[in-house]
């Protein structure tokens, strides 16, 4: 706090001190009732020791030698003087002082640039000298007399131009208020740095004004005016709040400071977090991590929780720079809010831009005020699509892909924040068999055609494309880049030699452990007796049946023939 007020006027002035005495003699000087007197105001801001005033006498002063250091010229103080007495010549060569029946208009200055107020071509007589008001300084409530002339301190001479020298201390102003989080009432954020402005948006200093350890923003010594603070840079985790605060170091009649401004409790909040989450065909759960065979599909889903402001809110969006390892499939998004019985609506409740090349593969889904208007502090808005692993991800390592969120808070914070990635492991299926004589494994067989034969969603079974392949002399034959499902291979074109497999091989990919898949595939030669039950075995019995029956039929013609 600066020094408190000092209200007297530094120059003595001629009060009367018995106001009830209707005149006042004047015997050495005389009176020169040919003149016209003034009042000169010469307006000072003072800061400093009482010690250091300096009394005045009605005599102007020279301001480079007699005015305190301390002191300094105060321009745009208002000042108002008003006759209440005349000095009149009386009988026996004596001056009376009358009382004016009616009190005389008053007259009102306003010191200039210099500190300056001039009220000149006066009556002679008594004056009242009012302060009306003094801009960012206290002002003095009370009412002086000035004499028009002013006899000096010793009696030996009249100033009919008298100069006053009042000074006035600064106000001393005060505001404070509690930045606040957004956990609990009481939790008071520390860090957040505001400036402080006249109303006219100029700012006061070049200070940055910082919450301290308790959440409080102070400031002392504002002049009388209109200010407000902005807040201009905010921790981490929260949002700017540039909300304009307001408030009034008011004018202060009186020799007291104005107590100190206390603001309401200023809040910021926190800035939105954003999630992504992925599985795949194989998959019941979200997670953050899926192993996923090429050219299977995977499902994403993005996700925030809206802030506790979000009504304020001008933008909030989600969005998703797809991998190129992943073909976005168009048409699958979906939109809703804390489950899917909430869905949002495309082009009134949000804008969706989906993933094409045209816009570097990224999927925005954009709320309209709408769609901001239906969220409520807490909720969680869901972006749901789904892409296909494309066979570039082959070598090429995990595919990690992250979801943004984009916002608007209205209060000055226009950001984005990025979420913690998500991990597609791209893997390929495979089955490879060896053919090999039935009773010979060591002996590769060459020459077999088999096609491989995929389970479809009608559970019938559909010929992979491209897939039929023959055995060559290693007997070996493999197919990669399967994606999950259930599949068989059929032989279509047995060896040389050899019998056709009478029942395809049926296996089960999945990016467990049914990834891949080896099998040694055994082939009957010809000619030999198969197995009992088999179609070799058929053959044999019919053919001896039919050679014992022609025997037989042989044999009993010839005994008949005998006879």
């Amino acid at each position: 706090m600066k020094k408190r007020f000092f209200s007297s006027f530094l120059i003595v002035l001629l009060l009367l001190v018995n106001f009830a005495t209707s005149a006042l003699a004047l015997q050495d000087p005389p009176v020169d009732f040919t003149k016209r007197g003034s009042i000169t105001v010469h307006k000072y801001s003072f800061e400093g020791d009482e010690a250091d005033k300096l009394d005045g006498t009605g005599v102007e002063l020279d301001k480079d030698v007699d005015i305190p250091n301390q002191s300094t010229p105060l321009p745009g103080t208002v000042y108002e003087i008003q006759q209440t007495h005349e000095l009149v010549q009386g009988t026996n060569n004596q001056e009376e002082w009358v009382e004016l029946e009616t009190p005389a208009t008053p007259i009102q200055r306003t010191t200039d640039s210099n500190g300056v107020a001039n009220f000149d071509d006066l009556d002679l007589g008594r004056y009242t000298l009012k302060e009306i008001s003094a801009p960012g300084h206290l002002t003095d409530p009370r009412t002086y007399y000035i004499d028009v002339p002013l006899t000096v301190a010793d009696g030996t001479q009249l100033l009919y131009d008298v100069h006053v020298y009042p000074k006035n201390t600064p106000v001393d102003g005060g505001v404070e208020f509690l930045k606040l989080g957004e956990d609990a009432e009481e939790n008071a954020l520390a860090g957040v740095v505001f400036h402080l402005f006249h109303e006219n948006g100029t700012r006061v200093d070049d200070e940055d004004y910082i919450s301290g350890l308790d959440g409080y923003v102070r400031v002392t010594g504002l002049a009388t005016g209109s200010y407000y603070f902005k807040e201009v840079e905010t921790v981490n985790g929260y949002l700017l709040n540039d909300t304009k605060i307001p408030f009034e170091i008011e004018e202060i009649t009186g020799d007291e400071q104005p107590e100190t401004v206390v603001l309401p409790n200023f809040q910021n909040y926190k800035e939105p977090d954003v999630f992504k989450e992925q599985r795949d065909v194989n998959e019941t759960d979200w997670g953050a991590e899926t192993t996923t065979l090429i050219g299977e599909t995977v499902d994403f889903r993005l996700s925030a929780i809206a802030p506790t402001d979000i009504k304020e809110y001008v933008k909030f969006a989600l969005s998703d720079q797809i991998d190129a390892r992943l073909d976005y499939t168009m048409g699958s998004t979906t939109v809703y809010i804390n489950d899917l019985d909430t869905p949002l609506l495309a082009d009134e409740d949000y804008i969706l831009t989906e993933a094409t090349e045209a816009n570097n593969d990224t999927l925005e889904v954009s709320l309209t005020a709408t769609g901001i208007a239906k969220l409520a502090a807490g909720d969680t808005l869901y972006v749901e699509f789904s892409a296909v692993v494309n066979e570039s991800a082959l070598g090429a390592g995990p595919i990690e892909n992250t979801a943004i969120v984009d916002w608007d808070n209205n209060k000055g914070d226009e950001g984005d924040k990025e979420s913690e990635p998500t991990i597609t492991t791209p893997k390929e299926g495979s089955i490879t068999i060896t053919k090999v004589a039935k009773n010979d494994n060591e002996l590769l067989l060459e020459g077999a055609t088999f096609k491989l034969q995929r389970l479809d969603e009608n559970g019938e079974w559909q010929d992979v494309a491209g897939s039929s392949q023959t055995t060559d002399q290693t007997g070996k034959l493999t197919w990669n880049r399967l994606v999950s499902g259930d599949y068989r291979l059929v032989e279509t074109v047995a060896p040389a030699g050899y019998n056709l497999l009478a029942n395809p091989i049926e296996f089960v990919i999945d990016d467990g452990d049914n990834l891949t898949h080896e099998f040694l595939v055994e082939n009957m030669p010809e000619g030999l007796i198969p197995q009992t039950g088999g179609m070799g075995t058929l053959l044999f019995t019919v053919s001896g049946l039919s050679l014992m029956g022609f025997a037989g039929f042989n044999l009993i013609r010839k005994r008949q023939e005998a006879k």
